[in-house]
Order: structure tokens, then C-alpha cells, then sequence
């Protein structure tokens, strides 16, 4: 069963992304397994600034490999997760953000080199 978030995905649509996913298409690299909604994020960690408030849906502030984002969830001294990408979203905007563990990554590139 295909749940269409809004009605902004046809079901057509809808299947053929699961069909590619299943098909061993994935869109994103595989060490990115961090999602947030704009809501759960708390803060930002862009160069060492800490954005807060409003600055959190702004969407310049989100540059990938540098933003550290660190949602509602997330234990105190816990290192958040490097953003990535946004996820597509409908009418051409952008979604939620996606990104890595950077211990995580940094453990994949080592192994890759």
C-alpha cells in the first residue's frame, strides 16, 4: 500500500520510486541515513555559528558537508549530523533535510581511498 502524503504524488508516480528503491536504485549515497523534519531541528551548526529561530527554515543556511544539524532528539553532547541534500519536494520547492554521521563517513572514505 502507497500512502501519498497531501496529494502531491500521483500513485503512478508513487510506485515507480518504490520500484527503483526495491530495485536496488537508491537516489542518495549510502551513508546517508540521517532525516529530519524542519521542525525537530533545534539548531544549526554552520562554521561555528549557531543558528536558531527562524534561520532554521531558511534554506541558505543549509550547505552541504559543512551544516551540522542537531535535532530535538538527540542526547545532550551528541554530534548532531552533517547535512547533504533536501529531499525533492512538490511544485519544484525542496523538503526535508537529509545528511551523515560524520564519524560515520569519515569511516567510509578511509575504507574507499
Amino acid at each position: 500500500m502507497i500512502v501519498v502524503m497531501n496529494g502531491d504524488m500521483d500513485a503512478d508516480k508513487g510506485i515507480a520510486i518504490i520500484t527503483e528503491v526495491l530495485n536496488g536504485n537508491r537516489v542518495l549515497l549510502n551513508d546517508v541515513t540521517e532525516h529530519d523534519s524542519l521542525s525537530d531541528i533545534r539548531w544549526l551548526n554552520v562554521n561555528g555559528k549557531k543558528i536558531t529561530g527562524n534561520g532554521i527554515y531558511n534554506k541558505d543556511n543549509y550547505i552541504p558537508d559543512v551544516t551540522i544539524i542537531h535535532n530535538k532528539y538527540e542526547d545532550a553532547g551528541e554530534a548532531g549530523f552533517v547535512f547533504y541534500t533536501f529531499a525533492p519536494g512538490s511544485h519544484g520547492s525542496s523538503g526535508d533535510p537529509f545528511g551523515y554521521k560524520k564519524n560515520y563517513r569519515e569511516s567510509i572514505d578511509e575504507k574507499t581511498v
